[in-house]
């Protein structure tokens, strides 16, 4: 999970107000206290990582809410207690689920209004393009820019014996990929049945989930 200079310091946040909150937590085990304030830093998490993080911090969360109970001082009533501390545990998941729902929603559109703005570039760079060579550079450069991709291509089937790809158009970093990798469209080698392959004998477009984007 990578984050941003703010995202770093609001996560420092968020585990410095747990660290406290599990401190007073043992102090005060029967007050409201005991864990509604751990809401605060699961409503902060809004603006860290991925949909999955707000279930890692109620996932935290409960075990030091059951903590704080088991290190809590003698003479308090344990069943009232543990009552009170699990309503608060499935609050916290109930509200763990509603943020991560909102987040899922929140990347959807994100990733939406990055294609849009891509497309919208390449149609731009269409228009501008003054040679073929230009305008396929400029259309992966658009796509790693603005669509948030690592690297970009785009190849041209050729017809020789090794039935070879031709790089037309780069951009990003491929860290020497496209140049070690030669690829091919022929099916009588491995190196030419990955999707590159694919494509050009099918016709269709091939569709390879990596990792997120």
């Amino acid at each position: 999970m990578q984050l941003g200079g703010n995202k770093k310091l609001l996560f420092l946040a968020i585990s410095g107000i747990a660290a406290a909150e599990f401190l007073v937590d043992i102090r005060t085990p029967l007050g409201v206290s005991d864990w509604v304030w751990y809401f605060i830093p699961l409503l902060l998490s809004v603006q860290v990582g991925r949909p999955v993080f707000p279930y890692l911090l109620a996932g935290l969360f409960s075990i030091l809410i059951l903590a704080g109970f088991n290190l809590s001082p003698p003479g308090v009533d344990r069943e009232l207690a543990l009552i009170g501390r699990l309503v608060g545990i499935s609050a916290l998941w109930l509200m763990a689920v509603l943020i991560s729902q909102r987040k899922q929603v929140e990347e959807k559109s994100h990733r939406t209004e990055r294609a849009l703005k891509a497309l919208t570039d390449c149609n731009q760079a269409l228009v501008r393009a003054s040679d073929e060579a230009a305008l396929l550079n400029e259309i992966c450069r658009v796509i790693v820019e603005k669509g948030g991709y690592r690297m970009s291509w785009v190849g041209f089937a050729e017809n020789d014996a090794d039935k070879s790809v031709r790089i037309a158009g780069c951009a990003g970093c491929d860290e020497g990929y496209l140049q070690a990798a030669k690829i091919s469209w022929s099916d009588a080698e491995e190196r030419g049945r990955g999707p590159t392959g694919q494509v050009i004998r099918t016709g269709l477009m091939v569709v390879c989930h990596c990792c997120p984007v």
